[in-house]
């Protein structure tokens, strides 16, 4: 279980680690709408549809990489299913709402690298605030630190180890994130780039974010030497970045041809 924000009536309650996540959201919702760039390709309805659908993807994409990366959580069949306990997976969220927004726009011929640009702009905001629901939970906690930010976590209900200080290491990935947005939020107010150059600039930071933050993750396991399973994975998509990219600086035309 994680802490209770607001209880409600019975097992039903309002958890800070679920409301960051919604209040991200509809930050990142907001500001796709206010985006002149959306507003010129694609419809409210449409985007309605896209959101239902990633979100469902989200969970279960976040969920199943968790689940593969944590196995040790899983006490019974019923823990797989329970999202409200905490345990989403950023990275397994990330590939699996890729690839489902290329299935959809594909299934809608719709142009789909202008809609990740506009996506990727927003996305390190919604996963900035959806940190700070872990930092709340105490999941994706730090390792042992007695320096002079350390938390200590007191709540029976936190997924972190009990009055142990802890470095902050939710605080720093939400920290490097909202950086990201910044950046990439007056990079798109400042200049046009091609299709597709903002979503793997996007997909190169936040790789890189987390491959940087999981050395201060005290709740990680290591598999390769130094590395865990999320950073093998982060190497694998920051390079898949850097090759695109690559590709689209030398090869592709400069301008916005739909894509």
């Amino acid at each position: 279980m994680v802490p209770v924000l607001v209880p409600l009536f019975g097992s039903f309650a309002i958890h800070a680690y679920g409301l960051c996540i919604v209040v991200g959201f509809i930050f990142f919702v907001y500001f796709l709408l206010r985006d002149s760039r959306y507003a010129s390709l694609y419809s409210e309805d449409f985007l309605i549809n896209i959101l239902v659908l990633n979100t469902l993807s989200a969970l279960v994409g976040g969920r199943i990489l968790y689940l593969v990366s944590e196995d040790e959580v899983i006490e019974s069949w019923f823990d797989i299913f329970a999202f409200w306990q905490g345990g989403l997976s950023v990275l397994g969220s990330i590939m699996s709402i890729c690839l489902t927004i290329v299935t959809v726009f594909y299934f809608y011929k719709k142009p789909v690298l202008p809609f990740l640009d506009i996506a990727a702009t927003y996305a390190p905001l919604l996963q900035s605030v959806g940190r700070l629901g872990c930092f709340f939970a105490g999941c994706c906690h730090g390792f042992y630190f007695t320096g002079c930010c350390h938390v200590l976590y007191t709540d029976g209900n936190s997924l972190a180890p009990l009055c142990v200080p802890l470095f902050p290491s939710q605080l720093l990935s939400s920290f490097l994130l909202f950086i990201l947005f910044l950046f990439l939020y007056f990079l798109s107010k400042k200049t046009v780039l091609q299709n597709g150059i903002f979503f793997f600039l996007y997909l190169f930071f936040a790789s890189s974010e987390r491959f940087f933050t999981d050395f201060f993750r005290g709740d990680r396991g290591k598999i390769y030497a130094l590395f865990s399973f999320n950073q093998i994975i982060s190497i694998f998509l920051m390079t898949f970045a850097l090759v695109m990219l690559f590709y689209f600086w030398c090869f592709k035309k400069t301008g916005n041809e739909k894509s």
